[in-house]
């Protein structure tokens, strides 16, 4: 068991750039899911308003005959 003064300063550092590294990693690997789900967001949004404008041009219009039409009898 080393518990000389440089061994445990050593191991202090150690632990220390571990723990930074670990930082790092996980900092990094919550930037990359911020931009997929960035990403991810923006293109349902396009996929949506293309598909909407898609649905409101192949809508019809009602035939004259069926539009308001009263009602038959009396």
């Amino acid at each position: 068991m080393a518990l000389h003064p440089h061994a445990l300063q050593d191991q202090a550092l150690g632990d220390e750039a571990a723990r930074s590294a670990k930082q790092r990693r996980f900092w990094w690997a919550a930037l990359v899911v911020a931009i997929v789900l960035g990403a991810y967001a923006g293109a349902l949004a396009w996929v949506t308003k293309r598909v909407e404008a898609g649905v409101e041009r192949s809508i019809q219009p009602l035939p004259m005959m069926m539009q308001d039409r009263p009602p038959d009898g009396g």
